[in-house]
């Protein structure tokens, strides 16, 4: 379960920073 919850952690991280240059890179406001 701890494994788990550590791959998930580094997932979700992972995920916000790539949505978030994939937004800035989508929308150049």
């Amino acid at each position: 379960m701890g494994l788990i919850t550590r791959i998930a952690d580094k997932t979700g991280a992972l995920g916000s920073v790539v949505s978030a240059m994939g937004c800035a890179a989508c929308f150049p406001a």
